[in-house]
């Protein structure tokens, strides 16, 4: 999905979303981590979102792909 991503298929960002609400964390993980992978910020409130109601494996993958986005993303003054 990331790959399909990066060669400009939208969609495949639009299924990694879907995925953030699969019934099994490995799922769940296994999207946070692509979309911090995609490097695009507009995945960032999602990946927050997931931070703050996620637990175990799907949470830590949330926080470190957010710090990975944050840390990509240009800082507006």
């Amino acid at each position: 999905m990331r790959v399909l991503f990066f060669f400009g298929q939208t969609e495949a960002g639009d299924q990694l979303v879907e995925y953030t609400h699969h019934p099994l964390p490995g799922f769940r993980a296994g999207a946070a981590w692509a979309l911090g992978e995609t490097g695009e910020p507009k995945f960032l409130d999602i990946l927050q979102n997931m931070a703050k109601s996620e637990v175990g494996v799907a949470r830590r993958a949330a926080i470190k792909a957010a710090i990975k986005l944050r840390s990509l993303t240009p800082v507006e003054s």
